[in-house]
Order: C-alpha cells, then structure tokens, then sequence
C-alpha cells in the first residue's frame, strides 16, 4: 500500500487538522488505460484496463466507459463493472431522452489514454469545465473515486446542507447520506442531491450530477477542484451545459424530474411585514429579517426572497430556482 503513496510528513496527521493532506498521489500513480471506442446503442463505448492493482482492496481492474450525447447541452459519461451487476438508480419512466445532432451541441471532449482521464470544453469558447486528469480513476467494490478542477472558485449545490450559498473550498468535505436530524452546520441532512453549480469567469454556467445513492464524500480544494468518493455502485455523471444558471436547472429537472410543489397553508410560509406575494393569503410571521432592498423569509421546508424583481420560492438544498413570482404575475423560473 505504501509503496503508491508520497508522504509528506514521517508523522501521521493531528486530530481535526485543516488543510491540504498530510498525503497524496504522484502524477504517475498508475491508472487504466483507455481502449479504442466503438459505437453502441447509445453512443459510444470503450474498455478501460487496470495493469497494476491499485491499493484498493477488491479492485476493479476492467472497466466499461460508455459515452452518451444527450442533447446539445447535456453529456452523459457512464463508469461501470462490466462483469458485475451494481446498484444504478433508476430515473423516473417519464423523463424525457433525445439524441443530440453532433453540430449543435455545447461541448467538446478529450480524453487522456494512459492513465485515462477526460476533459469538457465549452464549445463556444474553448474554456475547461472538466478535468479529471489531474487525479486517479479508482474503482474497487466500496470504493469509487474520480477528482476533477473546476472552472472557478464559484460553486454551489451538494444539498442538502446547511452552508452559504457559495461553497468553502479551503479543503472543506461534505458527506452526502440521508439523515433525519435537526438543520445545523456542518453535517448532512434528510436528503442528498449530488449536484453542484459552477458560475465561470464570464458569466456562464454549468452543472454537475452524479447519480449514486450511495454514501458519498465530496472533497473541495482551493486549486479550485472537487474530488467524488463513492462507497458503491456505478459513477453515472451527467454533465448540464447551460449556458447560464436557468438552463443549467432546467436541464437538471430534466434528467432527476421535478419536484411535488408544497402544499401552502397558513405555517407553510414566513413573510416580511406587509409584504405577501398573489395568490397566496397573509400568513403567520415571525423569525424574518429585512436588510435593503432584499427579504429573506425561512419556514422548515422553503425559503421566500423579495427583491426588485418580485418574489422568488426556493427549496433548500435545491440551489437557487423553483417557482418565481413577478410583481403582477405568475411565471415559471
């Protein structure tokens, strides 16, 4: 096991220490290499073979990587064990799937063959949205894990946690499994969306989700980079183009469904004096806050926002849209 690590320290690491390792992987930490695509029902798919064993126990020296273009502005990329049945989540039956036309899609790809890696552009202006060649690819039966850099240090997402908007990559983790508990800081609640956002330099967006119910860690780090560690099933990544924050939700719903609206009612919500959006009666106030120009009301289940532009009703955990309400009507986000 020793012998693929590079220790930075002859001492092993203090109790609840911060910052980067204390431990890492070499750049030639050996990986799988990429065989040649070849076409499938789907897209395209290709075999990934593992010489040397990684110091994983049960590793998984084969596999298959099936590459599926959804539509213009989402990429769907499956890491999976061809010889062993694994748990996959099953999408909802009405989720619409379409084939994207190769000339109209958001993205570009590369791949790294030896160790196997792969990068996303933005077609449009060639800026990198994905690289995992910066880490290992590790895939053991308890064990999965892909690193990758993200585009900008402006990342939300990974629910249901109770965080700011924006995500700390100062070497932060966040530990996605369902538990019913009390919101506070710095621990998990009663659900998990393995998703997150990336606000890039010149204002377009993307998205990320990984479809795994099992328990995951997501580690962020400074570079700016996110790495996925997964304790089964398969690595199902679906990668959401926008261009900007709206179209990168909306392609999100698409693939996951959307959600049960809330039933309003008198606790349902919390609203600033005075101040009640159409359609929905004067309700029960108390715990909101004003600051200029901006409202922000919170209840068990939904957060109100008031601003210039009307109102907004969000979810936590669900990052920044759900309904919105204009100053004289009802429009969808």
């Amino acid at each position: 096991m020793a012998e693929h690590l590079i220790v930075i320290s002859s001492k092993a690491p203090l109790a609840n220490s911060v910052g980067p390792p204390w431990c890492f992987y070499p750049s030639l930490y050996p990986g799988y290499k990429l065989g040649p695509f070849t076409p499938s029902k789907r897209g395209l798919a290709a075999t990934l073979t593992r010489a040397k064993p990684s110091y994983l126990p049960r590793d998984v020296s084969t596999l298959r990587l099936e590459i599926i273009e959804e539509t213009t502005g989402c990429l769907h990329l499956i890491l999976m064990d061809p010889s062993s049945q694994r748990y996959e989540v099953k999408l909802p039956a009405d989720v619409p799937k379409s084939r994207a036309d190769n000339s109209d899609v958001l993205y570009t790809t590369e791949y790294q063959s030896d160790p196997f890696g792969f990068i996303v552009r933005r077609k449009s202006n060639g800026h990198t949205i994905i690289n995992t060649t910066v880490g290992p690819l590790l895939f053991a039966d308890q064990y999965l894990q892909l690193s990758t850099t993200l585009a900008s240090s402006l990342v939300s997402g990974l629910g249901e946690h109770y965080t700011f908007l924006l995500l700390d990559l100062n070497w932060t983790s966040l530990t996605l499994w369902n538990r019913d508990m009390a919101p506070h800081a710095h621990a998990n609640l009663c659900g998990s969306h393995p998703f997150y956002i990336v606000q890039e330099a010149d204002g377009l967006a993307h998205g990320v989700f990984l479809l795994n119910s099992n328990a995951i860690e997501v580690t962020l780090q400074p570079t700016p980079a996110l790495t996925w560690v997964s304790t089964g099933g398969i690595l199902d990544l679906y990668f959401f183009l926008g261009p900007d924050p709206q179209s990168v939700i909306r392609q999100y719903l698409q693939v996951i469904g959307r959600p049960m609206m809330h039933p309003i009612g008198p606790w349902d919500f919390i609203f600033a004096a005075g101040v009640t959006p159409p359609l929905i009666q004067p309700a029960r106030l108390h715990n909101a806050c004003t600051m200029p120009n901006f409202h922000w009301m919170c209840s068990g289940m939904i957060w109100i926002t008031q601003t210039s532009e009307g109102f907004s009703l969000l979810i936590p955990g669900d990052l920044v849209t759900s309904q919105r309400w204009w100053k004289n009507s009802i429009g969808e986000a």
